[in-house]
């Protein structure tokens, strides 16, 4: 059964309480089956981390091969825009700063709210979609201008919905919750739904251009960042794996991949990668070349985030170290080799920004040793 932030959550059940004494209840009518054959128009409502793009892909691919006549709209911000642009699983993207979803109290992100419906409501749907059940995005789709607005009730808002959809508790995938829904709105399911990341002209360009940096190298990836810190594992810790993999393949190079606000996690590993003599480039760059340089890895090795996505849906070999996040709701689908190296903890999973005992041991506790052993096992399955 999935788990969420309780705080957040209360929150919301205080206001969703609030607000159902003034909205109309759209559920109290019952409505006909969607007609999938004759919708024109979908919007999806899509405010998605990097992470959450990739394992959305198999949706994606749903809604395309089901809607044959419907334009599919995303709403986003830019970096999922980036992702899927040329993916051909979407029609149009309405690109917004969506600042207002995580902190909607304020008067200049109630501003931004109304810029952004209006933006949307440009345009009539017949079918709106949020697949998170997250009150401020069922909110927000209140206000959108669609025949049928569909979610689940995780946080309440089922009086804003036409179409209430109830999860299966037997699942815990988010993508395999997202898939279900799709299903019970209609939808033609295949027995196993991945994600598929194709690589665009413009990627390939790219890598030819950057073929120097592959020409007969092992090439192992390594992002040691994430969104939150507390997702993060020690830094010193990876440079002394990174040393060790050295040791395995001495014909190995590291693409050590560098996101946003990370400038100090990998200023530590280079200093210390340059001390050990180990042969590393730094990867910093726009989302279709970081893509593009992903799908070139051998192995990938990171915490919980994007990058693990990425590397997943291209099938790469990787190992996933994972911190206050219980695996099973998110791991990443679509590697051929996919280790996940967490512990189990009384307090976990906790969804926190921070950790409310100040010892963050979910990922601290684990050592080098684990994760070397995986990727050490990873690497010989590889060699023939």
């Amino acid at each position: 059964m999935l788990k969420f932030n309780s705080n957040k959550l209360k929150k919301l059940v205080v206001v969703n309480f609030f607000f159902k004494l003034f909205l109309p209840n759209k559920n109290k009518k019952t409505y006909p089956p969607i007609a999938i054959e004759n919708t024109k128009s979908i919007l999806i409502v899509g405010f998605y981390l990097i992470g959450d793009t990739i394992m959305f892909l198999p949706s994606l691919a749903v809604i395309r091969r089901n809607f044959i006549n419907s334009k599919i709209t995303l709403i986003c911000n830019k970096q999922v825009e980036l992702i899927l642009k040329d993916q051909l699983l979407v029609d149009e993207f309405i690109v917004v700063d969506v600042n207002w979803i995580h902190k909607p109290y304020s008067l200049k992100n109630l501003k931004k709210f109304r810029e952004t419906l209006s933006i949307v409501n440009k345009n009539d749907y017949d079918v709106s979609i949020d697949f998170r059940g997250d009150w401020r995005h069922i909110f927000f789709m209140n206000f959108v201008n669609a025949k049928r607005k569909v979610s689940f009730n995780f946080s309440g808002g089922e009086y804003m919905l036409t179409d209430v959809i109830t999860t299966d508790p037997k699942i815990d995938k988010y993508a395999d919750i997202w898939i279900d829904l799709l299903r019970q709105i209609g939808c033609e399911i295949y027995d196993s739904e991945l994600p598929l990341l194709k690589l665009t002209k413009s990627n390939q360009i790219y890598l030819q251009s950057k073929s120097e940096l592959l020409a007969d190298k092992f090439i192992i990836g390594v992002h040691p960042g994430a969104s939150q810190e507390i997702k993060k594992w020690d830094e010193h810790k990876y440079t002394e794996l990174i040393g060790r993999l050295n040791e395995l393949n001495g014909n190995a190079r590291f693409f050590i991949f560098e996101g946003p606000n990370e400038e100090g996690t990998i200023k530590i590993i280079k200093e210390n990668l340059e001390l050990i003599g180990v042969d590393f480039i730094i990867i910093k760059e726009n989302i279709p070349n970081y893509i593009a340089l992903i799908s070139s890895c051998d192995i990938m090795i990171c915490n919980d985030s994007g990058a693990a996505h990425i590397a997943a849906a291209f099938g790469i070999p990787t190992i996933v170290v994972f911190g206050n996040v219980n695996p099973k709701y998110v791991e990443p689908i679509g590697s051929r080799d996919l280790r996940i190296i967490s512990h189990e903890m009384e307090c976990k999973p906790c969804h926190a920004s921070f950790c409310k005992y100040n010892h963050n041991l979910c990922i601290k506790g684990i050592g080098v040793d684990e994760v070397y052993s995986s990727a050490k096992d990873v690497y010989y399955n590889l060699m023939p």
